[in-house]
């Protein structure tokens, strides 16, 4: 993302206003407080819309997404946690990060204290092995002894990956209560429309070719489905912190 173009992050932050908006007023429900902070906030397209609802801020180590994000949309991001205005929150956003994080129980301990008492934790990440990945996967089992797998951990980008149970037993041993966790593959309105970052385009169905309907349509066909079994592309989790010792 942070080597687009100014025009095509222009053009990716209007296609993603809609669904942002709604993230945003979907955690307005969870807590009282206003606080937010979007750790691994890229060029913040999302602290975009949600300033419109929470005293925003950002984290972001990339030089280009913070200049971008404070030039380009006037918004509150910092490199360190110490540069920020506030040092506690109500929701701590983590967006497509905890997948790169080698040490995520060190981690999720930061942002165990950073969080209010009550305060939300939103992660967002790739599932490590949705039905897409999984149909293939036994699909080369039953081919081969030795066979090459698929999974959603990209070489030299993400160093972990989850499942959701994995993603929630990892939150829960951090100190956090499990609010819902659950998986969306592209389609899904609030994080990922059909056509989001112009994967697909819009074609009459008697111009697309076989080849396109089986590389795009057919996996976004399956990921759909593997939503009601936790096999979707990716894994929205949402989990609190105790207001007391005895989570009280």
């Amino acid at each position: 993302m942070l080597s687009m173009t100014p025009a095509e992050l222009d053009n990716l932050t209007r296609q993603m206003a809609i669904p942002y908006r709604l993230q945003s007023q979907y955690l307005r429900h969870l807590t009282r407080g206003r606080d937010l902070v979007d750790i691994g906030c890229g060029v913040g397209m999302f602290l975009n819309e949600a300033r419109r609802d929470w005293n925003a801020y950002g984290l972001e180590e990339s030089l280009h997404g913070r200049e971008f994000a404070q030039k380009r949309l006037g918004l509150c991001v910092a490199e360190t946690l110490n540069e920020l205005p506030v040092q506690r929150f109500d929701i701590v956003r983590l967006s497509h990060v905890i997948e790169h994080i080698p040490e995520p129980r060190d981690f999720l301990s930061w942002v165990f204290e950073i969080l209010n008492p009550g305060g939300v934790l939103a992660i967002i990440t790739p599932n490590r092995e949705p039905l897409v990945y999984w149909t293939w996967n036994l699909m080369m089992r039953l081919k081969s002894a030795r066979p090459s797998l698929k999974t959603a951990i990209y070489p030299d980008m993400h160093v972990l990956g989850f499942s959701p149970c994995a993603l929630a037993d990892m939150v829960i041993r951090a100190g956090l209560e499990p609010l819902s966790v659950s998986t969306i593959s592209m389609g899904n309105s609030m994080y990922y429309p059909l056509f989001y970052d112009g994967l697909l385009a819009i074609k009459p169905l008697a111009q697309i070719q076989r080849r396109t309907l089986v590389k795009y349509y057919l996996p976004l066909v399956l990921a759909n489905l593997g939503n009601r079994f936790g096999l979707g592309e990716w894994i929205i989790g949402y989990f609190r912190k105790p207001r007391g010792p005895a989570g009280s």
